[in-house]
């Protein structure tokens, strides 16, 4: 099986032989060393050039460890007596530190054979391209090609910034679809029509790619992606993956996780009607991403899906409505109604690395300001003065 096909931490000393024994050669999404990478300026330059060429290219490996004869795989010979894991922070501090901006989603792990350790690193197609190497005065940028890496051209940088442009078009699209989708019932289940909270969870280094996660790996982690706000919960199979459909006569949300990786959370009927007026509970609001935030992420990382993540949050069927804080949920009248336009798409949030809920409720921060702004208010009301979490609104 290709490497790049193996789920990364499965990869053993055994697929490693394989590409020795196959004579793999070297390509656009694969290079050898057989060193590694020394402490000197030109030695790190080297480095920073092979990976952020993979990350403007198509992704791919880099193998430390093994041997190539005219760029094919020759011989395992391991990286000698070295502290690995030392090693590894090593590169990924240089990576962290010289490249701009930063490559994300990089894994790196050692794989232990009998002629030493090989270190793996795995590096996605880069959605946030083009990668400069910022290193020692180095100012350039890299890309590959079946003859090699070489510095790009003002052809091919234009055609990274490009790239960039189209992918973020294509997630919005996504979102747009799949809403479109769920107000005209052709959603994974029929949701009342009653006001919905609409999260996207999307996986940048594999949006699309559908052979990311299988639905029985969901399915055995569907606690983690219980539907927001629910008592209680339906786990099956779909034709999109898995979901996680909420109890009751009537489906008021579900959890769907797609093959990509990407979750589409859904919670409906967060109208309420109070003295005659229309209100959306922020508290009630805010526990649900809460959920998101404390239990999708956990699951994503169980599923091997990496950062970034870009999320979404949307509200739909709420024009004319007010948002009513726990402290003003009798007293709704001073707050503005929502705008008449439909759905309401907050802003999108890169989380680039998992974090605790009440850290990835930090970085929400930029889509809450702007449902709050909607309603009326400045700022969402549940941050405290130093910019942390508080679930009681201020």
């Amino acid at each position: 099986m290709p490497i790049n096909q193996i789920d990364f931490d499965s990869v053993s000393e055994v697929d490693l032989r394989e590409l020795v024994d196959a004579a793999v050669p070297e390509g656009i999404a694969l290079e050898y060393k057989r060193d590694p990478y020394g402490a000197r300026g030109q030695d790190k330059r080297e480095f920073l050039k092979d990976m952020t060429s993979l990350a403007n290219s198509e992704g791919g490996h880099l193998i430390i460890g093994i041997e190539e004869a005219e760029g094919v795989a020759e011989r395992i010979v391991g990286i000698g007596d070295i502290d690995v894991d030392a090693e590894i922070n090593r590169l990924e501090s240089l990576l962290r530190d010289a490249v701009e901006p930063r490559a994300l989603g990089v894994r790196m792990r050692a794989v232990q054979t009998a002629d030493g350790v090989v270190v793996v690193i795995r590096v996605p197609r880069s959605l946030n391209p083009p990668h400069r190497v910022t290193s020692a005065g180095s100012n350039k940028f890299f890309v590959r090609n079946s003859g090699g890496v070489h510095e790009a051209s003002v052809e091919e940088l234009r055609a990274l910034f490009t790239r960039t442009a189209s992918i973020r078009q294509q997630i919005e699209t996504f979102r747009q679809r799949r809403i479109e989708d769920i107000v005209e019932g052709r959603g994974p289940q029929q949701l009342p029509d009653e006001g919905r909270l609409v999260v996207h969870l999307v996986p940048l280094a594999t949006f699309g790619a559908n052979d990311q996660v299988h639905p029985e790996d969901a399915l055995h982690l569907s606690q983690r992606f219980w539907p927001m706000a629910a008592g209680g919960n339906s786990p099956r199979f779909n034709i999109d993956g898995f979901i996680n459909v909420r109890g009751g006569d009537e489906c008021y949300g579900y959890t769907q996780v797609l093959r990509d990786g990407s979750v589409e959370a859904t919670k409906a009927g967060i109208i309420r009607v109070w003295d005659d007026g229309r209100i959306v509970n922020a508290g009630a609001l805010c526990s649900a991403l809460f959920q998101v935030a404390s239990t999708y992420f956990e699951g994503l990382a169980s599923l091997g899906v990496v950062p970034p993540i870009s999320v979404m949050i949307s509200l739909q069927g709420v024009a004319g409505a007010r948002l009513a804080l726990p402290a003003r949920r009798f007293d709704a009248t001073p707050v503005q109604q929502f705008p008449g336009r439909d759905p309401l798409l907050m802003p999108e949030v890169v989380i680039n690395e998992f974090q605790s809920a009440e850290d990835a409720m930090v970085s929400l921060r930029p889509a809450l300001d702007a449902l709050w702004n909607a309603a009326g208010f400045s700022t969402c009301t549940f941050y405290n003065e130093d910019g942390s979490w508080n679930q009681q609104p201020q």
